[in-house]
């Protein structure tokens, strides 16, 4: 099997998350990666300045909420026997642009992210993923995509 050193799975905060991490730890164990990052992106952070003024660290307070939440899904679904460096981010922008962006900071090997049954539903973040990614691309529900990058 290949190995996949550097694992970066993406999360939307659903119910298909622990699929994905659940897929990741089986990965991370054939390939005996060295690191998992586990990332969701939101949207959009930015808080209405009437609101920032009276709560000035709320957009803080929620990012850091997102990811106790992350890292105690991780912790329990992500069970791997020879554990690799496991990290857990949550960060604002594109969803697109910051998975690529992150990807090519952590010299990710394999990108994992879940994906939706119907494809109308899915969005175009996979596909685009496969299309521009550095590394290859993984949907559990679809193939390997290698990517010529």
């Amino acid at each position: 099997m290949y190995r996949y050193r550097r694992l970066l799975i993406g999360l939307d905060g659903s119910e298909r998350d622990i699929a994905v991490i659940r897929y990741a730890a089986k990965i991370a164990q054939m390939a005996k990666s060295h690191a998992a990052y586990f990332v969701h992106i939101a949207a959009n952070l930015d808080i209405p300045e009437a609101l920032s003024v009276d709560f000035p660290d709320v957009a803080q307070e929620a990012k850091k909420e997102m990811k106790a939440t992350i890292e105690r899904t991780v912790r329990k679904h992500f069970a791997v026997q020879r554990t690799p460096e496991v990290a857990c981010d949550v960060l604002a922008g594109s969803p697109l642009g910051e998975l690529l962006r992150f990807s090519r900071d952590k010299s990710s090997d394999l990108i994992l992210v879940g994906r939706k049954r119907d494809p109308h539903e899915s969005g175009r973040i996979p596909v685009k993923l496969a299309r521009k990614a550095l590394c290859l691309f993984k949907s559990p529900s679809a193939g390997v995509i290698a990517n010529s990058g």
